[in-house]
Formats: C-alpha cells, sequence, structure tokens
C-alpha cells in the first residue's frame, strides 16, 4: 500500500506562462490541503521574469527539488512538456506502491495528465480534482477506469488493505478486461454490490486467478494466481527511554510482533505521549514502517476509557499511569481492541490495538 505519510504538494515550473498558471494552481491545492505544504519552485534563466511571483523559488537544476522532495511529497505537478516530466522523474522511480502521485500540465492549463501511482498514489483522483477546478481536461489512460472496470487497487487503498504482491494487480485487471471472472475468498463481510466480474468462491470451485482478504499469515494459497491482501489495522503504542536507538526500538517491536503471530506490515500507526513528539527513535521506527507517527497529551490518554496496565512510576513521570496501551486505542478509534498488552524491555514499551475492519466494494 502507498505510504501514508507522505504529504506535501510541489509544483514546478519552467516558463513565464507556466509560473502564471502556476500561481493560480499554488492557491487552488492551497484551498486543498494546508498551504504551508504546498512548495512552488520555477526555473530560472535570463528571459524569465518572476518578479510578481512572490512564492515562487526559483531553481536552477530539476534534481535539487527531486532529491528534496520525491520521496516525502505526496503530489508532484510538472508545468511542463510531458517528456520533460518523464526525464526528469525516471532516475527516482521505484514502484507504483511508494511512488508519489505526478501529474503534467501544459502551460495553458488545457490538461492535465497523471503519469505516474494512478491508483495508489492517488494521480488520478488528483488530476480529476484539479479538472473540477480549473477545467482543465483529465487524461486518465489507466484500462481500468476507461473500461469502468472494477480496479483492485483501487478497491484496497480505500479499504486500508496492503497488495502483498504488487505484480498481481495487473494479473486480476488483465483478466478482468478480458471478460473471465476473478474469485473473491474472504472470511470478511464486504458491503455492497458485487462488482462485476468477480464472484465469492466455494471450496472446489475456483477460477484460476482470485482475490484472497486475509489476516491470517498461515492461510495457503486460495487461487493458482492470488492477489493476497491483508488489512492494515494495527497501531503500535510505544514508550521509551530518551534516546532509545531506532534499531533497538525496532527490534523489539519486531520481537513482540513475532511472538503474537503478527506480521508487521499489518501496522497502520505508531501512537505515544505529546513529550515524545520529537523523540527520534520513534520517529525513525515510524518513517521505517511508513506510516505516521501520532502523539496524545496525559489528559487526553487518562480520558481514555478500558482497563490499562497501571504504573505508578510511569504516572510520577509524565501523568498518567500508562502510555503505550492507552495510545494505541486511542489512534485505533472506536470499536478497537487492545490485542497485545504492555510489553516492556530494556527501558521500552510496546502495545498493540486493532482497528475494526470494515469492507465496502
Amino acid at each position: 500500500m502507498q505510504n501514508n505519510s507522505r504529504h506535501g504538494i510541489v509544483i514546478i515550473s519552467y516558463t513565464v506562462a507556466g509560473a502564471q498558471l502556476q500561481e493560480k494552481l499554488g492557491r487552488i491545492l492551497g484551498g486543498m490541503v494546508p498551504e504551508e505544504d504546498v512548495y512552488q519552485f520555477g526555473y530560472r534563466k535570463p528571459e524569465t521574469d518572476f518578479s510578481d511571483a512572490n512564492s515562487i523559488a526559483v531553481f536552477a537544476k530539476t534534481e535539487e527539488i527531486l532529491d528534496q522532495h520525491f520521496d516525502t511529497a505526496e503530489l508532484i505537478v510538472f508545468i511542463s512538456a510531458t517528456g520533460i516530466a518523464v526525464r526528469k522523474i525516471a532516475p527516482y522511480l521505484k514502484s507504483k506502491t511508494t511512488d508519489p502521485a505526478v501529474l503534467c500540465m501544459d502551460e495553458m492549463g488545457r490538461f492535465v495528465i497523471p503519469l505516474v501511482s494512478g491508483h495508489l498514489g492517488g494521480a488520478n483522483a488528483w488530476a480529476q480534482k484539479i479538472s473540477d477546478v480549473t477545467g482543465a481536461v483529465a487524461v486518465i489512460t489507466t484500462a481500468t477506469d476507461i473500461e469502468k472496470v472494477f480496479a483492485v487497487d483501487l478497491f484496497a487503498k480505500k479499504n486500508g488493505l496492503l497488495i502483498v504482491d504488487s505484480s498481481r494487480i495487473k494479473e486480476v485487471s488483465a483478466r478482468l478486461l478480458a471478460g473471465e471472472k476473478v474469485g473473491i475468498c474472504t472470511n470478511y463481510a464486504i458491503g455492497g454490490n458485487v462488482p462485476e466480474g468477480l464472484v465469492y468462491c466455494k471450496k472446489h470451485d475456483r477460477p484460476e486467478c482470485g482475490i484472497t482478504i486475509t489476516e491470517n499469515a498461515m492461510l495457503p494459497q486460495q487461487f493458482d494466481i492470488e492477489c493476497r491482501m491483508i488489512p492494515k489495522n494495527l497501531v503500535l503504542g510505544i514508550g521509551c527511554r530518551k534516546k532509545t536507538p531506532a534499531d533497538a526500538l525496532e527490534e523489539f517491536i519486531r520481537k513482540v510482533m513475532e511472538k503474537n503471530g503478527l506480521d508487521i506490515r499489518r501496522v497502520c500507526a505508531v501512537a505515544s505521549i505529546d513529550i515524545k513528539k520529537g523523540e527520534e527513535g520513534i520517529l525513525e521506527a515510524a518513517g521505517h514502517l511508513g506510516v505516521p507517527f501520532q502523539v496524545y497529551d496525559a489528559e487526553t490518554l487518562r480520558s481514555c476509557e478500558g482497563k490499562f496496565t497501571a504504573s505508578s512510576f510511569v504516572e510520577a513521570q509524565v501523568g498518567v499511569d500508562n502510555v503505550c496501551e492507552r495510545s494505541s486505542m486511542l489512534a485505533a478509534g472506536a470499536g478497537a481492541e487492545l490485542i497485545v498488552r504492555k510489553t516492556a524491555a530494556d527501558g521500552m514499551t510496546v502495545s498493540v490495538a486493532a482497528q475494526e475492519v470494515h469492507i465496502d466494494w
């Protein structure tokens, strides 16, 4: 699944006309996300005048921008020829599951074209949003969108599911586009009407290709060609001494997850108390997991209802009797279940809360 710790929008232009469109687009996008998360850059050359475009920072090499933002931005918009954008991003591309959404617009603002990460990264959705507010034509080329066929990657993203092997996305799409049946195998109830081409499967009557949705890592493969999905619904609550190294914390998390038979890829967030918001070890561990780090003040943690493993020592230090269990439950939200209680070692504590899984077509 797409790394949901990405944030920020980067807009890059190369001409005076492009900069004029960029100013307009920056204001529009600044209304959709926090204004401070929109970064604008204009290419400086002798005949280019950005004197009236105060929000646009000047750059000399596109690589300077991409080196800084490609691995962290949610969206990158090139106002340029498509060829320029393609050549510039090519060395940075890694995977459809991790790359940011990248769009290209012509300097007249007539077309907006998703280049990469159309589904998982949200490029198609961003193109449609920009089209709706600017009048530009969104040029969507993804086959499942054009043919109005079920898109397994969009389904996964919408429902907080991780596709274990992203190469299986094209296997499912190819069969649906060819009019073949694709099976569904899961113990979860799925709301809504089953999309055309998908069929729930009985044990001995299954198509060659199918989708399996499970949290059971030991479940055998259900189809000859299987697109397996697992719910990303686990929240880690963490407490630790100051300056605990990230590698020690990550090793401890791995051991806790393995001991309890939990797939670490199911983690969707990390949580703690607000005095740990700058704790480098936790921040780095959350970054390696590709998940957000959420913090709560002591009063909010105390307000969390439930039975928790209390510690008078912890309460004396931070003002609340338990950090990891309470923070994990708060971050997991209503209906969550504390499935791993406080586990401690070498000044570190970890708990795991599971969010309720709701899946809809």
